[in-house]
């Protein structure tokens, strides 16, 4: 490929990468059109180089054409910022809706104005928790942001050199499958912190609702979920923000997984945590000899361990293949530019 053509493509994507998804086509456009007239026939690299330098790092001028100046976060990460919170917000909103019509099946309230008040402000507290925890989250990104790895963003003598590869084929991560990950981690978070009960078997009246958990012992960690579903929310906004498979963004997994790792053992792998009277509460409201015998019993001791085994094979596949990617694209990337 060309040297000057493959800079200003790396150029275009660095910019285009931060802005929403429906202005990308027309931005880049724009600004290839923009480089051209600017180039005025030229096609060497150093004339190139010159006009992107006179352009200016490509997150001041994605921020240019998002039309305004926003640094609670920085513009950097701003654009990915905005999208997720709105996402997980709205996902936020909609578990809660469906977590209140259980609790309002499960258990009619005396009056319906009640239960709407009732309603109201459990949302609007998990959305509060939501909206901090993703906000947060992207606060650390942004301290990491000051780091080596992350220098280039913030370097005051900016160079095109500095700019990443242009993602090809496998290297790119899509946003889909962290967003979705992170849709259900915060709906799963906000329920565990604020309804836990809610992860049980509901029987219908007047049979009561039997929690999987032991209630008292799961808010005395309720400190490691919360950290637990953060190191899994930072995992995936990483990926959003890094946008490709990379060797540092590799490490960063692994080292995430491991601590996720050893939570999951930590509380969910602790049989305390569990409702130890479950089956007897499910034997007493169904009447169903099964739950009162010993290959239920059996079952029921092995759930930690059958949590953590999955937990593990999981996070281990993740871990392994975000390497192998990662080393794979990285090494294609120096072949590609030597």
């Amino acid at each position: 490929m060309n040297k000057a053509k493959e800079l200003i493509d790396k150029y275009v994507y660095d910019v285009t990468r931060r802005l929403p998804q429906a202005q990308r086509g027309d931005i880049e456009k724009e600004l290839r059109t923009l480089i051209d007239d600017m180039l005025g026939g030229r096609e060497e690299v150093k004339d190139v180089t010159l006009v992107l330098i006179e352009l200016g790092r490509p997150s001041e001028l994605a921020a240019k054409y998002r039309g305004s100046k926003r640094y609670l976060i920085s513009p950097q990460i701003y654009g990915t910022y905005e999208m997720l919170l709105k996402i997980v917000l709205a996902a936020v909103a909609f578990g809660m809706l469906v977590a209140n019509a259980i609790i309002n099946i499960t258990a009619p309230p005396e009056s319906v104005l009640l239960a709407v008040a009732k309603a109201f402000g459990m949302t609007v507290m998990a959305l509060i928790q939501a909206f901090a925890i993703i906000t947060f989250i992207f606060a650390v990104v942004e301290r990491l942001g000051k780091s080596e790895a992350w220098k280039n963003e913030h370097d005051n003598d900016w160079h095109p050199r500095d700019l990443p590869e242009v993602p090809i084929g496998s290297a790119e991560i899509k946003k889909g499958e962290p967003i979705v990950s992170l849709v259900f981690s915060a709906i799963f978070l906000v329920i565990i912190v604020t309804m836990p009960w809610l992860f049980g078997v509901g029987l219908g009246l007047p049979a009561p609702w039997i929690p999987v958990f032991n209630l008292d012992v799961l808010r005395s960690v309720i400190g490691l979920i919360v950290l637990l579903f953060g190191a899994g929310v930072l995992k995936e906004v990483l990926r959003l923000v890094i946008g490709r498979y990379t060797i540092k963004l590799a490490i960063s997994v692994a080292v995430l997984n491991i601590l996720s790792l050893v939570l999951v053992i930590t509380v969910f792998g602790n049989p305390a945590v569990w409702n130890a009277q479950f089956l007897t509460d499910l034997y007493a409201a169904t009447g169903a000899e099964w739950f009162a015998g010993d290959t239920a019993a059996v079952i029921w001791a092995f759930v930690p361990t059958v949590i953590v085994i999955l937990s593990a094979i999981g996070l281990v596949t993740e871990t392994a293949t975000t390497l192998y990617r990662g080393i794979r694209h990285d090494i294609k990337s120096v072949d590609e530019a030597g």
